[in-house]
C-alpha cells in the first residue's frame, strides 16, 4: 500500500522509541560501572553520572512528540486513571518546587535537581507504559533485555564475593571520597565485604535484584 510521509516519520519515531528505550534499560544496571570507569579516562564524574537522566530528557521530548502526531495514543493516555494520578503528582512538584523557589527557600539548581530526582521515575513508567502498548517486537523481547542484565550482575556479585581481590574495583576507577568505594563492609569490619557487582553499592544491588 502506499506510505504516507506522515506514517513514515512515526515508524522512525517509533523504532527510535524503542530502540533508546531498550538501550537504557539494558544499561541502568551498569550504570554506576559505566560511568566509573570512563571518568578514568576524561574525568568529570559528576556530569557522566547524569547521562540516564540526559536520555530520559530526551525520551520525554520524543513521547512529547509522539502524541502530538497520533490521536489514538492521547486517547490511550486520556482514559487512564494511573497515569492521571502521575500527571497530578508531576504538576505538584513543579509547582511545589517553584512556590519553594520564588520563597527563596532554595536555590534554582536544587529545584531543577530535585524535580528531575521525583519525576525521572514517572517519566520513564509513562514512556514503559507507550513502547509496551505500541511495539510487538518490545513485547516479544522484552525478557531479554531484562533476564540478561540480570544475569551478568548476578554472576559477577558471585564472583566478587566468592573469587575476586575485595578491592578489585579499585582496578576500574572505584575510589573512597572520590566516586564509589571499591570496597563495602558492614561496619568497617573488614570480614563482612558486602558485595555490589556492578550497582552502586550493596544496598543498590538488592533494590534491583
Amino acid at each position: 500500500g502506499i506510505v504516507t510521509n506522515g506514517e513514515t516519520r512515526r515508524r522512525l519515531v517509533s523504532t527510535a522509541e524503542v530502540y533508546m528505550f531498550g538501550f537504557v534499560l539494558a544499561l541502568v544496571p551498569f550504570h554506576a560501572f559505566i560511568t566509573v570507569w570512563l571518568s578514568t579516562f576524561i574525568g568529570n564524574y559528576t556530569w557522566l553520572r547524569l547521562w540516564p537522566a540526559a536520555v530520559t530528557g530526551i525520551l520525554f521530548i520524543i513521547l512529547l512528540v509522539s502524541l502530538a502526531n497520533n490521536p489514538d495514543e492521547r486517547q490511550l493516555y486520556r482514559h487512564s486513571y494511573l497515569l492521571k494520578i502521575i500527571l497530578g503528582y508531576t504538576i505538584f512538584v513543579v509547582v511545589f518546587g517553584v512556590v519553594a523557589y520564588l520563597l527563596k527557600g532554595v536555590s534554582l539548581k536544587a529545584v531543577a535537581y530535585g524535580i528531575l530526582l521525583d519525576v525521572r521515575f514517572f517519566i520513564w513508567f509513562l514512556f514503559a507504559f507507550l513502547i509496551a502498548k505500541r511495539s510487538t517486537q518490545f513485547q516479544k523481547h522484552w525478557w531479554l533485555i531484562t533476564v540478561i542484565p540480570l544475569a551478568l550482575v548476578t554472576l559477577f556479585a558471585l564472583f566478587q564475593f566468592f573469587v575476586l581481590p575485595s578491592d578489585f574495583l579499585s582496578h576500574f576507577g572505584y575510589e573512597r571520597g572520590r566516586t564509589i568505594p571499591a570496597l563495602q563492609t558492614i561496619n568497617e569490619d573488614q570480614s563482612t565485604i558486602r558485595a555490589q557487582s556492578f550497582l552502586r553499592g550493596p544496598n543498590q544491588l538488592g533494590l534491583y535484584l
